[in-house]
């Protein structure tokens, strides 16, 4: 098979995203038909197994590399809580594609940006908005 710019947006969204087949071929406006046709397609499926491996390895080299507690002291000295918003969108952002087995270390990062925010709140430095988004994006991770 050929591929094109959708047949790589459905391996991309396959690999990253781990929705489910259905909701990939809603999202991409194709039939679950042919989402199956196109995943039996060697071509296909030799281009979803190089984007998914890729994405693990990189996923799993951020988790041993990344400094998370110098990313969140960067939150706590950050004087300007966009900066904070943006940093939490970006947790948000990556708390979806991470491999099951790797909840807990999402879990301890969001346990730690909640404490965090608390005592941004106690100090009167921060809005509550901040805590409620985190404690519902944890409460969110923890129910899965």
């Amino acid at each position: 098979m050929k591929m094109k710019s959708q047949h790589l947006n459905v391996v991309k969204m396959l690999a990253y995203s781990g929705a489910p087949k259905r909701e990939v071929a809603r999202t991409a406006n194709i039939s679950e038909q042919t989402l199956y046709n196109w995943i039996k397609d060697d071509d296909f499926a030799r281009l979803h197994e190089a984007y998914t491996s890729r994405y693990q390895k990189a996923v799993e080299e951020y988790q041993l590399t990344s400094n998370y507690e110098q990313f969140l002291l960067d939150l706590e000295i950050s004087k300007n809580d966009k900066d904070i918003v943006s940093c939490l969108a970006y947790i948000d952002a990556n708390i979806t594609g991470i491999i099951e087995n790797k909840t807990s270390r999402i879990d301890n990062i969001l346990e730690k940006c909640i404490s965090l925010i608390e005592k941004r709140i106690d100090s009167e430095t921060a809005d509550d908005e901040l805590l409620i988004y985190l404690l519902d994006r944890y409460l969110k991770n923890f129910n899965k």
